[in-house]
């Protein structure tokens, strides 16, 4: 057996070019999104790349962006502060927030912003059309990792459908605002978001009672609020481990999406949706001992081959580069299973080949075909940090292959100080951009094997407390780093998160 870990090459990168600055006129479409709009009529070459029917506002249509400016100018007796007020101009927090920056200020500055809101629905409602500004300019920037010009079926067709339909629409409301800093639990936007969550909940019980199996709408509208709580779930840390019910329900639904290939092959919000159920159920098992929480994989599972997934015109929004790896962690998992069987009997059970498998399915990782896999972009950045994304996501997969295998904790411990390492520093190219997002886990993973001073300090940097996600993830791993029986790694996640009776941030 080989513990070597495979050698780690950094990939070369382009030098990045300066972002492109936003236009405050333009399209509705261009505005939602806060993109630079060339204001070509009838039809502006955005809308008309994306398949979209451009559509022009009266002058006065947008005017309460302009007295929500001010009012935030004359109410602002400080720097103004953004989702991550430590972050970079390019941080993923920045990334988010460039749909629109609101103040996050505790107290009095989000509720004025709201009242500004045009009158769409009824004044008793004002404070919900305020998450839902907040879902469209900063939630949706959380949920899929694309380059600026992807049409983002989170705007484009979760919006109208939260329109006409109140179960989406409750859905939609409870993630407004999720990823600014936690509020405190008696500010009225969190009691609203809570407000809008149970009658989410309670809508989606009645609806899954009632839903006809041959209704392929109906299996998209429930997948849909069933995949807007898990990342509501997700995007608060899933402390009580609620995450584990929305997406056990989204696995039959899911699985039902997949069996009708037509409509999920013509369809980019089910395309998205599905490839999401697929990448928050491998998440969920990226540890080392199952627990009962943990959705069904291998054969069991609504997805059973991602290689079906590929054939969608979206896929990549959420793996990116790294599908084939995640693909593995059934693999692992067994492989954990069977080793802990072989050493209580001390009987081979085949654990060796099994290992050595993987572990050349690692080291001979395709990177050019990953790298082609998902939405083509020419922008710098962006293919940066998805090569650096699939990176990070590798060594993570190494990390938990040597722990399945029950490696000697003192080799283990020396294995893990270069792949930390090396990981750390594929980070520093994917902070400032969106890749940050969907690599959280396997970033808690490696911070789990983080030894030295350096490497710790390094990981709380990239783990950035902008939200209640990455706080609990910190205090996970602090509680891991400064533990008396000085537990390690995937096996001491495990105790910490046992000893408090808590459930994994995804899962």
């Amino acid at each position: 057996m080989s513990t070597s870990p495979p050698p780690a090459a950094k990939p070369q990168f382009p030098a990045l070019r300066p972002r492109k600055g936003r236009t405050k006129t333009g399209c509705v479409y261009c505005r939602l999104r806060r993109k630079k709009c060339d204001e070509r009529k009838p039809q502006c070459s955005s809308c008309t790349r994306l398949s979209l029917i451009c559509t022009w506002p009266d002058p006065s249509e947008f005017a309460w962006r302009k007295r929500l400016g001010e009012q935030q100018c004359s109410q602002r007796t400080a720097p103004e502060r953004t989702i991550d007020q430590q972050a970079s101009p390019s941080s993923p927090s920045s990334v988010a927030s460039s749909r629109g920056s609101l103040e996050q200020s505790e107290g009095s500055s989000l509720i004025p912003s709201i009242s500004t809101l045009p009158s769409l629905f009824p004044e008793s409602e004002s404070m919900s059309v305020g998450l839902l500004q907040l879902y469209v300019e900063q939630t949706t920037g959380f949920i899929l990792s694309v380059p600026e010009d992807f049409r983002d079926p989170f705007i484009y067709d979760v919006i109208p459908l939260a329109f006409e339909d109140t179960l989406v629409r409750n859905a939609v409301y409870c993630l407004g605002g999720i990823p600014l800093p936690q509020q405190n639990q008696n500010h009225p936007l969190e009691i609203r978001r809570l407000h809008h969550y149970a009658y989410a909940v309670k809508q989606l019980k009645d609806a899954l009672t009632e839903w006809n199996n041959g209704s392929n709408k109906g299996a998209l509208r429930l997948l849909l609020t069933t995949t807007l709580l898990c990342q509501y779930e997700v995007l608060r840390g899933n402390q009580n481990g609620v995450l584990a019910y929305h997406l056990r329900a989204s696995s039959f639904l899911a699985q039902h999406i997949v069996g009708t290939d037509e409509f999920a092959q013509n369809h980019a919000l089910s395309q998205v949706l599905v490839e999401m159920y697929a990448y928050l159920e491998l998440s969920s098992a990226l540890h080392l001992s199952a627990t009962p929480n943990d959705p069904q994989l291998g054969p069991q599972s609504a997805i059973s081959s991602i290689a079906y997934l590929r054939r969608f015109t979206t896929f990549g929004t959420l793996f990116g580069s790294a599908s084939a790896l995640y693909e593995m962690i059934p693999d692992i998992r067994r492989l954990a299973d069977l080793r802990q069987k072989e050493l209580v009997q001390g009987v081979p059970l085949g654990c060796n080949a099994t290992f050595n498998a993987i572990m050349s399915q690692l080291q001979a990782f395709d990177w050019n075909s990953a790298l082609a896999t998902g939405p083509s972009s020419s922008q710098e950045d962006f293919l940066r940090g998805k090569a650096a994304a699939g990176r990070l996501v590798q060594n993570a997969m190494l990390l938990f292959l040597f722990s399945a295998y029950r490696v000697h904790q003192r080799t283990l411990k020396s294995i893990a100080h270069v792949l930390v390492d090396t990981a750390i520093e594929m980070g520093d190219s994917i902070i400032g951009t969106t890749w940050r997002n969907p690599t959280f886990w396997p970033a808690v993973v490696i911070g789990s094997y983080a030894s030295t001073n350096d490497q710790r300090a390094r990981i709380m940097e990239y783990l950035r407390p902008s939200m209640a996600l990455t706080s609990r993830a910190r205090e996970l791993l602090m509680r891991l780093w400064s533990s008396p029986d000085e537990a390690f790694g995937l096996d001491g996640l495990a105790k910490i998160i046992a000893a408090e009776k808590a459930s994994y941030c995804f899962g």
